[in-house]
């Protein structure tokens, strides 16, 4: 009996057994693994044949990384602009992580911290996985996305968090 069951959640969900488990593959294997998956996540969504489970976690990855690419980027007009934004405004959980502390003589976002949640090397593999299984670049936004991430970790930021996607936006003098 072969199943996959890959899990969509970052180190913080994976310590708190919040998981989100996408499992797929014979129907007589849901009752054998219910218990390891009900203390690994909060849900397990069954999904049909093997593999099935695979395919779905690409499509998940493939829309949280453009979700956080849109972010870095709003983010990145948004100091071009010189604009201050408040992390009160921004209650997305990516935002928060790209969130900008300013400094007591600027109104700047200036200070960042990317503590990886999700490295942005993992975050790209997926990236490129998903390219791979829709039959190349023909999804021009994520083949845009992986040459911009490509470049952020090229750079060394492929251990930070998936956040720090935004530093393969800096333009010169541009911290990070």
């Amino acid at each position: 009996m072969f199943m996959d069951a890959p899990v969509s959640g970052s180190k913080g969900p994976a310590e708190q057994g919040q998981l989100l488990i996408l499992a797929s593959g014979p129907a007589a294997a849901a009752d054998l693994v219910r218990p390891v998956f009900d203390v690994l996540g909060r849900k397990t969504v069954w999904l049909g044949e093997a593999g099935q489970g695979s395919q779905m976690k690409l499509v998940v990855n493939a829309y949280m990384s453009i979700l956080i690419e849109g972010v870095a980027e709003t983010m990145e007009l948004a100091d071009r602009l010189d604009i201050v934004t408040s992390s009160s405004r921004r209650s997305s959980r990516v935002a928060r992580l790209t969130r900008r502390s300013p400094t007591p003589s600027s109104t700047r976002w200036t200070v960042a911290t990317f503590a990886a949640e999700f490295p942005l090397e993992w975050a790209l593999k997926d990236v490129d996985l998903a390219i791979g299984a829709a039959g190349g670049d023909t999804l021009p936004l994520l083949a845009a996305l992986s040459g911009q991430w490509h470049t952020a970790v090229a750079a060394g930021h492929g251990r930070q968090d998936v956040s720090a996607a935004r530093l393969a936006l800096g333009r010169p003098g541009h911290e990070g």
